[in-house]
């Protein structure tokens, strides 16, 4: 267990994201055809996100 470090942020290190910017789908030019993407519509709106954006495993 000696080899094992916490890392990350802190608690709440990782500001929220209160005014998010959205773009439409044409003016999106860094995914490809075959990205996965988290998609909702809800009263109409419908909004995606790039999978790798919920990607715990990448390194930032």
């Amino acid at each position: 267990m000696s080899e094992i470090h916490q890392g990350g942020p802190p608690r709440d290190g990782i500001p929220a994201i209160e005014s998010p910017k959205y773009l439409p789908i044409s003016g999106v030019d860094y995914l490809k055809e075959n990205n996965l993407v988290l998609g909702m519509e809800m009263n109409g709106i419908a909004r995606a996100w790039p999978h790798s954006d919920f990607d715990l495993t990448r390194n930032c």
